[in-house]
């Protein structure tokens, strides 16, 4: 594909991601998809078949761009409190360049069998990503050994939502991200020499 189909592929990507967001898959149509693209309604038909493979392609644009953003917070070498930080912080970062509204993309309107293996794929990928950080920070030392990584990496990928960082800003709590990841890693730190871990609250109960 030309360096020009490609961006206009974009273009009507990203447009139809901000009329989805605002209005819901139902309503909106492909003529005002193509007016925030500036271009002609067939021009879009030149690219996606149909509403729904347009719908499909942007859920995957997006998706796309939230595992490359979990990749670059994870590639660096910091601890695993400041790559949650990071990863937080690109999730609100890019829910403030496309509306709060993104969230009820995928939960309000009717969602064919194809969208929902797309949205599978990448909660699994996301899962894999978040589980092995965890492991790997088990592993030196900065998590609690004895907690379950997959159950950790679960509560870590469902659990904080675009909304919420959105809510906590609107009471004026600043750097939410940071908050609560402290929060979280208070639950799942490694506790000093002596503290009870949960190994211990095991080994005490079997006691």
């Amino acid at each position: 594909m030309s360096s020009v189909r490609e961006s206009r592929r974009g273009d009507i990507l990203h447009a139809a991601l901000k009329e989805f967001c605002a209005k819901g898959f139902e309503v909106v149509s492909m003529s005002e998809i193509a007016r925030r693209a500036q271009i002609g309604k067939s021009t879009i038909y030149e690219y996606f078949p149909s509403k729904e493979q347009l719908l499909l392609e942007t859920a995957q644009m997006l998706l796309e761009h939230l595992l490359e953003e979990l990749e670059r917070a994870f590639s660096q070498a910091q601890t695993f409190r400041e790559k949650l930080i990071c990863y937080y912080r690109a999730v609100d970062r890019l829910v403030e360049r496309i509306g709060v509204n993104f969230p009820m993309f995928f939960v309000t309107e009717p969602i064919t069998g194809v969208m929902l293996e797309c949205v599978d794929t990448f909660r699994e990928a996301l899962f894999q990503k978040i589980g092995r950080e965890f492991r790997s920070a088990q592993d030196r030392g900065e998590l609690d050994a004895a907690l379950d990584a997959e159950v950790a990496a679960t509560l870590l990928t469902t659990q904080i939502t675009p909304l919420l960082l959105k809510t906590m800003c609107r009471f004026q709590v600043e750097d939410a991200a940071e908050k609560i990841v402290d929060i979280l890693m208070y639950g799942i730190a490694a506790r000093p020499a002596g503290a009870e871990t949960a190994a211990s609250r095991k080994q005490r109960k079997e006691d």
